[in-house]
C-alpha cells in the first residue's frame, strides 16, 4: 500500500514538473515576442529569460532525478 501511494506520488511530480517546463517554454516565447514587439526592453528582457531557463533546468533536474529513484 505504502509503495502504492510513493509511485502515485512521483507521477504526480513527474508530471507536474512537465508542465511547469512547457509553461516556461511557453512564457520564453511570449517574453520574445514582447521583447521584439518592443514591448520589454533589452535588460528586462534578458533577466525574465534567464529566470525561465533556471526554472527549466532546475525542473528538468528535478525529473531525471525523481526519474533515477522511481
Amino acid at each position: 500500500r505504502f509503495l502504492k501511494l510513493l509511485r502515485s506520488l512521483l507521477q504526480e511530480k513527474k508530471l507536474f514538473l512537465q508542465q511547469l517546463r512547457s509553461k516556461a517554454e511557453i512564457l520564453k516565447h511570449l517574453i520574445r515576442t514582447a521583447h521584439e514587439l518592443k514591448i520589454f526592453d533589452q535588460k528586462v528582457y534578458i533577466i525574465l529569460e534567464g529566470k525561465l531557463q533556471e526554472i527549466s533546468k532546475m525542473a528538468y533536474g528535478w525529473m531525471q532525478h525523481s526519474g533515477s529513484n522511481s
